[in-house]
């Protein structure tokens, strides 16, 4: 399953379509086993969730949605933390099958049932199914909640706080109030932008690419905004801003452009321009990773420490360097 899902999610289905057979068979004849020997094993929601996920991903959203009832009736009947363990994956499968006031009833339910987890936990399926069903003021109320919460966790420039930023942009377009859209989408595209240049002044051209391609959302969703307000300046400069910060960044992440400027560097500020790269890499590792070594505010001042380190060494070498000052300014339209 984990092998499929890869392929499929890397954009290669039909190298994951035999596998998720195999998967959903394997996990069949395992839960056949268990419920023979035990039919209040506690191993069986986990495997009915795992098989429902295969049953999704292999595109048969019926059998899907079967298995994960199951599931989540018997985590329900265990109580306790474990109560609400497969409502996301429940309300996710009801949003894709069309079945929104569904998906919403069942995530303020288990809303209730953990309010202090339910920000992270269930405002984004909620806001999804709220936007798919209609109801985009609700909608938006949920994705700024989920963006408030991610915000402390994740600090103001985490990725995962401007999706929640288009989320929320998503639901301002649908109200028709371009304003405030345009304000959010803004703010997602600065952070994004970040986000950028911290993951291309490491790796591989290989790892480059996969960032572009995690970034095409971002210059998607810019485009879309501007057709939906055809005509207006704002849309427009946002999108024009999103084409150009796209296409500047593929071309400063080349291996010829840091080669070129590392050869004229000095050993001292070569040893800068490391240290630079050096704490880089350890903000993209933190910002994949997540708040799961040090969670809470302990997290979000980590991040907001190397994001302070990363800012005076760029100072610094753009003190020493006109090359990378130039190269490393912000992208605008203003600039260009």
């Amino acid at each position: 399953w984990s092998i499929a899902s890869a392929y499929t999610s890397y954009g290669h289905p039909e190298l994951g379509k035999p596998l998720f057979a195999d998967a959903i068979d394997a996990y069949t004849k395992e839960i056949h086993r268990i419920e023979q020997a035990n039919a209040g094993d506690p191993k069986l929601p986990i495997m009915w969730g795992m098989l429902s996920l295969a049953y999704r991903n292999a595109g048969d959203l019926a059998t899907s949605e079967q298995y994960i009832r199951k599931a989540d009736e018997r985590s329900e009947q265990a109580g306790g933390p474990a109560a609400t363990t497969w409502v996301p994956s429940l309300a996710s499968l009801l949003t894709a099958e069309g079945k929104y006031d569904e998906a919403v009833a069942l995530l303020e339910r288990a809303d209730k049932l953990l309010p202090a987890h339910a920000a992270l936990r269930y405002d984004n399926p909620l806001e999804i199914a709220l936007r798919g069903g209609g109801h985009y003021d609700r909608a938006l109320q949920a994705a700024t909640r989920y963006r408030d919460q991610l915000t402390k966790f994740f600090g103001n420039h985490g990725v995962t706080v401007a999706l929640a930023e288009l989320d929320m942009a998503a639901a301002q377009v649908l109200l028709g109030d371009e304003p405030h859209a345009a304000k959010t989408l803004g703010e997602a595209l600065d952070i994004e932008e970040h986000h950028l240049a911290n993951a291309l002044a490491i790796g591989t051209e290989t790892d480059h690419e996969e960032v572009f391609k995690s970034d095409t959302y971002f210059y998607e969703f810019a485009m879309s905004f501007d057709r939906a307000f055809a005509g207006k300046a704002e849309p427009a400069r946002l999108a024009m801003l999103a084409a150009l910060r796209r296409k500047g960044r593929v071309m400063d992440a080349s291996a010829a452009s840091m080669a070129a400027l590392r050869s004229k560097l000095s050993p001292q500020d070569k040893q800068l321009l490391d240290d630079l790269a050096s704490a880089r890499a350890q903000l993209a590792k933190l910002t994949v990773a997540g708040p799961t070594s040090a969670p809470g505010p302990d997290y979000a001042k980590t991040i907001a420490d190397l994001e302070e380190k990363i800012e005076k060494l760029e100072i610094e070498l753009g003190q020493k360097s006109a090359q990378y000052k130039a190269a490393s300014q912000p992208i605008t339209i203003a600039a260009i």
